[in-house]
């Protein structure tokens, strides 16, 4: 198939078109032959279509350069050096030709996962900004929805109330466990020891003398 259309295809009409040709080709061969859970591998990786189409790509380009450099007349890198054999020159010059094309592939290739590697850098900035306004928010909406919690079983039906309402308003909500994992830190009503605390300082005012309440109080059946 590559000697027979995709090499000619390349001559003819480019990188372009070539990588064109080869979308459509497994375009063809996943949908009208009925092929599914089409592995791509390069170098014995497990890759995306796209990375398989442009190593396919590269290849091919790099067997027409290398034939078309054969078929040069003259190339002063093929001259034979005194006592070398005429084939060596040739093979030389072949080689040279072949470093010069993966060393453009791979600055190429370079190139692309610096810039997408950049890229990836201002997604997750962007996100973890975007997680802690979401977070933030879903804070103060909770503290205006439910009744602040003034025990331990109350600080649970709380987070489990909050959470549910979360599932039935957000599609997939529980996937995204940054995003709980931000509430949780967020909310303070959720927090067992801010609870202790309020508690504690409650003691003076809502404790009883248990011994007078005793002593003057009678309880008739």
């Amino acid at each position: 198939m590559l000697q027979n259309y995709f090499k000619p295809l390349y001559m003819k009409y480019g990188m372009a078109k070539l990588k064109e040709a080869l979308r459509t080709y497994l375009d063809i061969m996943e949908k009208d032959q009925g092929l599914t859970n089409i592995e791509f591998l390069v170098h014995d990786e497990v890759v995306d279509k796209e990375t398989y189409i442009i190593s396919v790509a590269n290849k091919i380009q790099i067997e027409v350069e290398c034939y078309d450099a054969e078929e040069e007349d003259y190339d002063p890198d093929a001259i034979s050096l005194p006592g070398e054999d005429p084939d060596q020159g040739k093979k030389r010059s072949t080689e040279k030709s072949t470093i010069v094309l993966y060393e453009n592939c791979i600055k190429e290739e370079y190139a692309k996962f610096v810039s997408l590697h950049q890229e990836q850098d201002k997604i997750e900035k962007t996100k973890q900004r975007l997680i802690k306004h979401f977070a933030e928010d879903v804070v103060e909406w909770s503290h205006f929805k439910f009744d602040q919690p003034t025990t331990e079983r109350g600080i649970q039906l709380y987070q489990a109330n909050r959470n549910e309402y979360l599932r039935n308003l957000l599609t997939d909500y529980d996937v995204y466990k940054a995003l709980q994992r931000k509430i949780k830190k967020l909310d303070n009503w959720g927090k067992i020891d801010k609870l202790e605390d309020e508690l504690s300082a409650r003691e003076g005012i809502c404790s009883y003398d248990y011994e007078d309440m005793n002593s003057e109080t009678s309880f008739k059946l």
